[in-house]
């Protein structure tokens, strides 16, 4: 008995020091509230608008926000000025395509170098299919065969060209407009520019270098091409639910995807796996849903020009409403974290926290979740987080065969292992009252982008 006692003694006095660290831990966190509110307030505002604003108007599904703005777990850029800057991703759906992988449609996704989880090649099956709206300067053109294709073993493939043609349409319906669409009084300035990477990925960025509420935009239709006017209407929905003036100076990029159906493998993959979370209807739900196909190929392909990448940016929007406020706000104190001490070697990104804590969520219980707080969780997910780096594996949630960690180098992975397991055992040391004031959102520097396209009014 005597022995017994010292035991539930022994429980009790670890039990006790358990609960200590989790107040403590509750207690850092809560110095991040007002800011984590604010934050969460300005997304539903903009969802909600933009929301609204597709029920009633179908033009704008070629133009999908996607990201952590509108997932509601962005981290908003908080300048010493107190002007809050936030940065929103689209994808622009290009509406002259569409992928399966069958016979039906004008292009079929195959694997030209073998098996790629989670990534693809486009064979051309009816080129006719295959336009782009009339743009001017499209007219230039001398060859569309060999701006839009690649022959690759006797048989056509889209390319990534056909994306570089429809930034030129962007930057022709942007300069189009400049200068007959803005408040000209105001010298507002707009810029857009493409990131200049080895292998082409065309992620337009639009600079908004005055704030949004003063721009005044035209309907879709008076711009020369449906998908931008598409955006712009979105954009001006956005300007009219900023709920205050310090809301200023947005950063846009645009992303233009193909729409494509899911692979049947993939679809049934995700009906029969074993999950807590989401619930059945929402699983459902999912898999109803198309995907989109972005021009991002993998490190190691050989031909980076014909290698397109999977997204499932419509179904991540539609988990991220299955996720809870607090645990959204979890979320941003890591990605915070990360901003701030995982910059050396610089390959963890706000994708990869986001696809820890869908994994995390998944194996979490019911009841599990119910007693769970902001602490337990943080701590949850660093956890998984040193897991997936000791097993250079980071699973992508619905293509769990696409390791996003395969490319990057042992050295790497360890170091930052080490890190985030000392992050881990000295939390709140890290948990620091400037946390959101200094990891903020990563400067846009200039020798980034080359530039394409700039207009001062």
């Amino acid at each position: 008995m005597h022995y017994s006692n010292k035991i539930i003694d022994v429980f009790r006095f670890f039990n006790q020091q358990r609960m200590s660290q989790l107040l403590q831990l509750e207690k850092a966190l809560f110095k991040y509230d007002n800011f984590l509110l604010l934050n969460m307030a300005q997304h539903k505002l903009i969802f909600g608008a933009i929301k609204e604003q597709r029920i009633f108007n179908q033009l704008c599904k070629c133009v999908l926000p996607v990201g952590s703005m509108f997932e509601g777990c962005h981290i908003a850029e908080c300048p010493s000025d107190g002007h809050i800057s936030q940065e929103m991703d689209f994808m622009l759906i290009l509406p002259d395509v569409t992928a399966s992988e069958g016979d039906t449609e004008a292009l079929k996704f195959v694997s030209v170098e073998g098996p790629n989880p989670g990534y693809v090649n486009l064979k051309v099956l009816d080129a006719t299919q295959i336009t782009l709206q009339d743009t001017p300067v499209l007219e230039e053109l001398f060859d569309p065969l060999a701006m839009l294709y690649e022959i690759h073993n006797e048989e056509l493939f889209l390319s990534h060209k056909f994306v570089r043609m429809f930034e030129r349409r962007v930057e022709y319906a942007v300069s189009h407009v400049m200068g007959t669409k803005f408040a000209g009084s105001r010298g507002l300035e707009l810029g857009m520019k493409r990131k200049n990477v080895h292998d082409f990925y065309p992620v337009m960025t639009i600079f908004f270098r005055e704030p949004i509420h003063c721009l005044i935009w035209p309907d879709s239709t008076g711009w020369p091409d449906s998908a931008l006017g598409a955006l712009f209407d979105t954009l001006s929905v956005i300007q009219g639910s900023q709920s205050t003036t310090a809301w200023q100076n947005q950063i846009i990029d645009i992303a233009p995807a193909i729409l494509c159906d899911v692979p049947t493998e993939i679809k049934a993959a995700w009906l029969k796996r074993k999950r807590y979370w989401p619930d059945l209807k929402l699983v459902e739900k999912i898999s109803d849903l198309q995907c989109y196909l972005l021009a991002k190929p993998h490190p190691f392909t050989t031909n980076k020009l014909l290698e397109w990448r999977f997204s499932f940016s419509s179904a991540e929007l539609l988990l991220s409403s299955a996720i809870k406020p607090w645990q959204k706000q979890t979320l941003m104190v890591l990605k915070a974290l990360r901003r701030k001490y995982l910059q050396e070697p610089k390959f963890i990104a706000s994708y990869h926290l986001k696809t820890v804590l869908f994994w995390v969520l998944e194996s979490m219980p019911d009841k599990t979740q119910e007693s769970c707080c902001r602490g337990t969780l943080l701590k949850r997910l660093l956890e998984e987080l040193i897991s997936c780096l000791k097993a250079k594996n980071l699973p992508h949630f619905f293509i769990p065969e696409n390791n996003m960690f395969r490319h990057y180098e042992d050295k790497d992975l360890l170091t930052v292992q080490s890190k985030v397991q000392d992050m881990r055992e000295n939390l709140l040391l890290y948990l620091t009252e400037d946390l959101f004031t200094t990891a903020i959102t990563e400067e846009r520097e200039e020798k980034e982008f080359q530039q394409t396209y700039w207009g001062v009014i």
